[in-house]
């Protein structure tokens, strides 16, 4: 990317920083007033609306000027044609494991970046796509679902699971992008960068910007 063209992420999720931190893209951290909201019939449209709605909904800080880039992610995992999202108890989030155990699930993974103009100029740029990976689960017994739902790492992750914490345990095998799975996809963050014009492959890297 450019020398001195920012990249604010606008996402919480810690798994989104440490894959950014981890793969030397500078960025710093902010909210989101983004609101998200959810297709029941299209995986693909939702994480790509809730991705633009991030990236739109993102709090500027003060000391931040554009030209500004904006990050937005997105993930739900699809079973049987159903949309999981985040469990909201111990008991759903169990329900969840059960359904994705010995058999084959869909984890879709939306990206938006928005690059807003020199300060003046209202005009602001997006671009936004979506990746899916096919994960299987194996066989899980009660007990042994019980103990991950014991560790609580099924909290605040689409599906129940992270697959970059024990319920890694449990994948049999995938194809796709493993980063996708984990909450962002590398892959279409580069292809969107590359869309705007920006090379994220010469960037220098950088530790995160607090």
């Amino acid at each position: 990317m450019s020398a001195g063209l920012r990249l604010l992420l606008a996402s919480e999720s810690p798994r989104r920083r440490e894959l950014l931190a981890a793969a030397g893209i500078p960025f710093r951290p902010v909210p989101s007033r983004g609101r998200e909201s959810v297709d029941p019939n299209d995986p693909f449209m939702t994480v790509e609306a809730n991705a633009k709605a991030k990236a739109e909904g993102a709090v500027i800080p003060p000391d931040e000027a554009p030209p500004l880039l904006v990050l937005g992610a997105d993930t739900v995992v699809v079973c049987g044609g159903s949309i999981l999202g985040k469990p909201t108890d111990r008991e759903e989030a169990g329900d969840m494991i059960r359904r994705l155990a010995g058999g084959r699930h869909t984890v879709v993974s939306g990206v938006a970046v928005r690059r807003l103009a020199a300060h003046g100029d209202r005009s602001a740029e997006i671009v936004a796509g979506c990746a899916e990976t096919d994960v299987w689960f194996r066989e899980l017994t009660d007990p042994q679902i019980q103990a991950y739902l014991d560790t609580g790492e099924w909290r605040d992750k689409a599906g129940a699971y992270g697959i970059q914490g024990r319920a890694g345990l449990f994948v049999e095998r995938i194809e796709g992008e493993y980063f996708a799975v984990v909450g962002l996809s590398l892959r279409l963050l580069v292809s969107l960068l590359a869309q705007l014009g920006l090379d994220a492959l010469s960037t220098p890297a950088a530790d995160v910007v607090a």
